[in-house]
């Protein structure tokens, strides 16, 4: 499979900014030889279509409030990736350098609601409410409303609502970032022991959470719960953590390792075989592995397994 990423950003106004993103990809990759999983191997195919789709583009903007040069309010309003702006994680967040499976780049215990790849109509209102001038420590609150379905369709009607509280620490030059956050999907959703019945909807927690334990070692971890009633997986959890290799006179070089847990729900595991034709009888268990290896500036090559 391939794929590729056009962005462009613009200045608008003294404090905003419009950003638009393409994307285009091809090929299905290793996912049609595998058993049916919660988690796709490749976060970074979005597409299996040869055509250049436009598949954000936003308009945001800070608020010289309380002063200009401590500006606390921000918003952003357009067609948005969720993602980008909740359950970020320094270390497991990017999948064209990173972990590439599904579980390891954002929590599949979110659901998150637009499109087939969470695009839709939204908007985002964040407040900091700590100074720039209290170092070492930031505390911002977020409050997102997404289409439940991406389609700009009913836009206003059963959305996707997400709030995020996150804190960044820095202590002794290791930084690390904890994010924990509460969210409701509005859609319908199919209720497993009446699954014939009207739907309801879908809610749940979790948190994001990076460390720096040394100069060469980070640690993260997520976790998620959503409703059993409606959901095939109620708990997901990840953890791993990131070498750099500056032990082996690689310094740009990185090795990553994950491991996660999808936790089958109750009443799913009873009913999967009659509504989708396998029995799911058991947890499902990752593990990825990369190396990044770095060629030359910002020309690199990670293999994953």
């Amino acid at each position: 499979s391939t794929s590729a990423d056009l962005e462009l950003r613009l200045p608008v106004g003294p404090f905003g900014i419009l950003f638009t993103r393409a994307n285009v990809g091809q090929g299905e990759g290793v996912a049609k030889w595998l058993p049916n999983n919660f988690s796709g191997p490749n976060a970074d195919l979005e597409f299996d279509d040869s055509r250049f789709q436009w598949v954000e583009a936003w308009f945001g903007t800070t608020f010289p409030w309380p002063s200009i040069k401590d500006q606390r309010f921000s918003t952003n309003v357009g067609k948005m990736d969720p993602t980008a702006f909740f359950d970020t994680n320094r270390l497991a967040n990017a999948e064209t350098d990173q972990f590439i499976a599904d579980l390891f780049v954002n929590n599949l215990g979110i659901d998150w609601g637009g499109d087939d790849n969470g695009y839709g109509f939204g908007s985002r209102l964040a407040h900091r409410f700590t100074s720039i001038n209290q170092k070492g420590l930031t505390v911002e609150g977020s409050l997102g409303y997404f289409d439940g379905d991406g389609d700009f369709s009913d836009t206003f009607r059963d959305p996707f609502l997400i709030a995020e509280l996150s804190v960044n620490r820095s202590y002794n030059g290791l930084e690390g970032n904890y994010h924990f956050y509460a969210w409701q999907n509005d859609q319908n959703h199919t209720e497993w022991k009446n699954y014939n019945g009207n739907g309801k909807r879908n809610r749940g927690f979790g948190f994001s959470i990076d460390q720096d334990i040394s100069s060469n070692l980070a640690f993260f971890t997520r976790y998620g719960y959503q409703d059993p009633d409606v959901s095939k997986f109620d708990q997901v959890i990840t953890m791993g953590g990131r070498i750099v290799g500056n032990h082996w006179r690689r310094a740009r070089d990185h090795l990553g390792v994950a491991y996660g847990m999808s936790h089958i729900s109750k009443d799913y595991k009873k009913h999967s075989l009659e509504i989708d034709g396998y029995k799911a009888d058991e947890n499902e268990h990752y593990f990825e592995f990369y190396y990044r290896y770095n060629i030359w500036g910002d020309v690199a090559v990670t293999p994953d397994i």
